[in-house]
């Protein structure tokens, strides 16, 4: 069983971090760097994992007034300001668990990627779907 650790050193060591206080400019910004980032991960200082911004979230604020008749779901994209306000629980796998579990773990959260923290939960790297599928059938 190929552990997170090894499939992360070996496929996907990098990822696109922001800080809580990111602006919203910022964020997209860093989304735009690379065409395939889904996700932005939000870290502390030490970076250790605070949450996560989806690509999906950055456009609910970009487009805010045309997406959500529910008023008050329209409003609170439209004020926010920072990762801090548009930000998803942090949902993450170590790099000594299996890759069974990352699957387990992007079903049950409904994310493509997901960010790879260390023991103290710093993020080192993520897998994305397509590297979990990859070694679950080797």
């Amino acid at each position: 069983m190929m552990l997170v650790g090894e499939a992360c050193r070996s496929f996907t060591p990098q990822t696109e971090t922001a800080s809580l206080d990111s602006s919203i400019e910022e964020l997209v910004e860093a989304v735009a760097r690379d065409r395939g980032t889904r996700y932005l991960h939000i870290v502390d200082k030490d970076g250790r994992l605070l949450g996560i911004v989806g690509v999906r979230e950055l456009m609910r604020v970009m487009g805010s007034q045309h997406i959500n008749r529910n008023i008050r779901v329209a409003l609170a994209y439209a004020r926010a300001q920072t990762a801090r306000d548009i930000m998803q629980q942090p949902v993450s796998v170590r790099v000594d668990e299996t890759v069974e579990k990352a699957l387990e773990v992007a079903v049950k959260s409904w994310l493509e990627d997901l960010p790879v923290t260390d023991a103290e939960g710093r993020v080192v790297g993520y897998l994305d779907c397509f590297e979990i599928m990859k070694n679950l059938s080797k």
